[in-house]
């Protein structure tokens, strides 16, 4: 295989924490029968229908991340716990990457073990990115682990690691922080054991 074609995969994975779909591929001008003799020599692995990880590329603490917007094919953005975690605003350690997809998109491709899928109208301008992952923003991140179900302590962490990081402004976070201490309030304590 000509050299040109690994070197072209390479380029378009770099900017991807090291992965690359097929839809990438084809813009790029490489031919996804490539990509696969790519893989069965060792040089690429199929991690998904549709993605290929390049392991000399892959790795860090995003890749993760890239790896599940990936999947969605470039649809997806993380958020809720995960946003939280990625943009390193509390202790959270969410066991599956949460990402949201538009409503009417249903990814049905292997490897949708490893995340926890919220469909709904996405809304840009709360979107930001983290090393090129793009990520719900923290206000609407909070709201969103508040309606899951995330512990509030975690939560008044979020909120005043975002202000103080420059994410929210002190309305926003005192709004927030309301919207806490009201379902804290409102949520049955378990009793002690």
């Amino acid at each position: 295989m000509h050299m040109a074609i690994y070197d072209r995969v390479l380029e378009v994975a770099v900017d991807n924490h090291g992965y690359l779909t097929v839809v990438d591929a084809v813009a790029a001008g490489i031919d996804p029968t490539n990509l696969r003799k790519l893989a069965a020599t060792g040089r690429l692995e199929h991690t998904a229908h549709g993605l290929y990880r390049v392991p000399v590329l892959a790795g860090g603490p995003h890749a993760p991340y890239a790896e599940a917007v990936a999947w969605t094919r470039g649809r997806g953005v993380i958020s809720h716990e995960s946003a939280l975690d990625l943009l390193e605003l509390c202790d959270v350690n969410p066991p599956l990457i949460h990402v949201t997809v538009p409503r009417a998109y249903a990814p049905r491709r292997r490897g949708g073990e490893l995340y926890r899928i919220w469909r709904r109208t996405i809304d840009h301008d709360a979107i930001t990115h983290v090393d090129g992952v793009p990520v719900i923003g923290p206000a609407e991140s909070i709201r969103d682990c508040l309606a899951y179900g995330t512990d509030t302590r975690l939560l008044l962490q979020a909120c005043l690691t975002a202000r103080r990081e420059g994410y929210l402004t002190d309305e926003q976070t005192q709004t927030l922080e309301t919207l806490v201490h009201t379902r804290r309030e409102t949520t049955p304590r378990a009793p002690h054991a």
